[in-house]
């Protein structure tokens, strides 16, 4: 997401980045992943919960799957901020949500699992489409 944020911007779209972290995790995070733009904080989750994300045990960062990429990314060197751990609730589930200037969801991807992410060309398309009827 982060390469295409230019992309949406041109389109006149705004990308925020909500995250239940901590303001000094959410600041390594962004500057880990070279997020440009704003990184909003939700740490009591109220946002996730107003959009209707769940959490799941099945699609947790405590699922096998997740912790062998986990240990991927560890043993290639990446470290977590704070003592080598995640703080944020494991068990929530993620989405990626592209919301009108009215306020209306015209695009909503809920996450099988905390990894999973839709492509950034589908949510580039509806923002295109959009952006042709201004």
């Amino acid at each position: 997401m982060r390469r295409h944020e230019p992309e949406f911007q041109a389109l006149g779209a705004q990308v925020l980045y909500i995250s239940a972290a901590n303001a000094k995790r959410a600041a390594w995070y962004a500057r880990d992943l070279g997020l440009t733009a704003p990184v909003l904080l939700d740490p009591d989750r109220s946002v996730y919960r107003a959009y209707g994300l769940q959490e799941s045990l099945r699609g947790s960062a405590l699922s096998p799957g997740v912790w062998i990429s986990y240990a991927r990314l560890l043993a290639g060197g990446r470290r977590f901020p704070g003592g080598g751990r995640p703080q944020e609730n494991p068990l929530q589930m993620g989405a990626d949500f592209i919301v009108g200037s009215d306020g209306r969801i015209v695009y909503a991807y809920c996450g099988s699992h905390v990894a999973d992410r839709p492509d950034v060309s589908t949510m580039l398309a509806v923002v295109r489409s959009f952006a042709a009827r201004r």
